[in-house]
C-alpha cells in the first residue's frame, strides 16, 4: 500500500497544481504554477528539460529554466553536459524519480562535472522524467537542494506531478521555440495546405507567384522541423498553430 507522506493541506495543494496545469494558457501561468511547486516540494531550484520538436534524439536536451542559476545553464548546455550526466542517462531509462545522492553512487560522475556542479550550489537534488508511449516526446523536471529529510516526499510529489507538467509544456509549444518565429504569412499558406490545395493553387488565391509558395513552404518545414507539408499541417494543429476547417 502506497501511503502518502503529504499532510492533508498539501495534499490539497498537489491536487490544486495537477487541475492547474490542465488550464495553463500561457507561460506566465505556467512558471507562476512552477513556483508554487517548488514551494510546495522544498526545493531550491527548478529546471525543465525536454528534446527538440521530432528529432528523437534523446542526448539533444533543451531547457526552461524557473530559477537554477544561469550561468550554470549555459555552461550546461555549452560542454554538452547531458552527454555524460547520470541523471539524465538514468532517467531515461527509468521514469522513476532518481535522487541524485543516489544515483551518483550507482554510476559515480565525471569528476570535473560534479566539481562545477557543486561550485554553484547543485549538490543534490531529485529530478523525474515523463515520456510519451508514442514519439520522441518527453519532459524531465529536475529540481535542486532544500530537501533536508524530505525524499519521500519529493518523491511522492515528483512521480504524480511530471506528467501534467510535461501534457502542460507540449499545449504551451515550448518544446520548440522556433514556433515564435512562424509568420503571418507562413501561418496563411499552412491554413491553405492544410485543405489541400498545391502551391500553385496557394499563389493564384494569395495572388503571389508560384516560387514565392515555395520558398514560405521551405521556411515552414526549417521551422517546424519537418520533411513533407502533410507532417507540416499535422505539427500545426497539433500544436494549435492553425484549426482544421
Amino acid at each position: 500500500m502506497n501511503i502518502s507522506p503529504l499532510t492533508l493541506l498539501e495534499a490539497n495543494n498537489l491536487l490544486d497544481l495537477m487541475h492547474s496545469l490542465t488550464h495553463v494558457v500561457n507561460m506566465e501561468q505556467f512558471k507562476k504554477i512552477a513556483y508554487s511547486f517548488i514551494e510546495l516540494i522544498g526545493c531550491e531550484h527548478l529546471i525543465f528539460g525536454f528534446p527538440e520538436l521530432a528529432t528523437g534524439e534523446v542526448a539533444a536536451v533543451k531547457d526552461l529554466n524557473i530559477n537554477y542559476p544561469q550561468e550554470w545553464v549555459e555552461l550546461y548546455q555549452t560542454q554538452e553536459f547531458w552527454r555524460i550526466d547520470p541523471i539524465v542517462l538514468t532517467t531515461m531509462a527509468s521514469t522513476n524519480p532518481q535522487h541524485w545522492s543516489e544515483t551518483y553512487r550507482k554510476l559515480p560522475p565525471d569528476k570535473n562535472f560534479i566539481t562545477l556542479a557543486h561550485d554553484f550550489g547543485l549538490q543534490d537534488g531529485c529530478s523525474c522524467l515523463t515520456r510519451d508511449n508514442i514519439g520522441p516526446q518527453w519532459t524531465m523536471v529536475s529540481t535542486a537542494g532544500g530537501f533536508r529529510n524530505y525524499k519521500n516526499k519529493a518523491e511522492y510529489i515528483l512521480e504524480r506531478l511530471t506528467p501534467h507538467f510535461h501534457l502542460a509544456l507540449l499545449s504551451l509549444k515550448v518544446s520548440d521555440r522556433k514556433f515564435q518565429n512562424i509568420t503571418n504569412r507562413e501561418l496563411e499558406v499552412l491554413k491553405w495546405l492544410s485543405n489541400g490545395k498545391t502551391s500553385w493553387e496557394i499563389s493564384v488565391i494569395l495572388k503571389v507567384t508560384e516560387a514565392t509558395i515555395n520558398f514560405h513552404v521551405k521556411n515552414i518545414f526549417k521551422k517546424l522541423n519537418v520533411n513533407t507539408r502533410s507532417h507540416a499541417v499535422a505539427i500545426a494543429v497539433y500544436y494549435k498553430l492553425i484549426a482544421l476547417t
